[in-house]
């Protein structure tokens, strides 16, 4: 039984990934972008290949088919040869479930919805991530809460910028106003 939930599991995101990757060209009507530095008070204990990882929280504010996801870190000029470089940040973007047990405690669970990279590590710097409608927790709604969590593979403080586009205005939260 295992074996066939795995299987699905795989068919289910090859799906949505293929979905996601064949929309081109969209526009979208608004950008929301919030600049941060990688720091302790967005430190996830959720781990990216065992490297520190780093969080934000978005909500929308209305329903959406689509959205355009980038993280890019600031650039920085090295002293001695007066070069610019930028370190590739990885991503992924996660829907957040939450339940309530028999006692009414609320626990909070993390349904990936998309990501940056695959398992090789090759890396897009931009993705779309879109709702389809036979699967419930890829639906972007205005009722539930996204978590988008990236490491840089990077032990020094790295400047970035998350840019979401979308058709409906998007609140971006860091873990302190969460």
């Amino acid at each position: 039984m295992k074996t066939i939930t795995k299987y699905l599991t795989i068919a289910t995101i090859s799906i949505f990934l293929t979905n996601c990757s064949t929309i081109k060209n969209r526009s979208y009507l608004k950008t929301n972008s919030f600049n941060s530095k990688m720091s302790k008070n967005l430190l996830s204990k959720d781990k990216i290949d065992k490297y520190k990882t780093y969080e934000l929280f978005f909500q929308l504010f209305e329903d959406e088919e689509c959205l355009q996801i980038e993280i890019i870190s600031t650039k920085k000029i090295h002293k001695f040869t007066k070069k610019k470089s930028s370190d590739k940040i990885f991503f992924i973007i996660e829907k957040i479930i939450e339940t309530t047990n028999k006692s009414g405690k609320i626990n909070k669970n993390y349904s990936e919805i998309g990501r940056n990279f695959d398992n090789d590590w090759n890396r897009q710097r931009i993705i779309t991530i879109c709702s389809i409608k036979d699967l419930p927790l890829t639906i972007l709604n205005k009722n539930s809460k996204y978590r988008i969590r990236f490491t840089s593979f990077n032990k020094k403080t790295v400047a970035f910028i998350v840019k979401i586009d979308s058709n409906a205005k998007v609140q971006i939260i860091s873990k302190k106003n969460k």
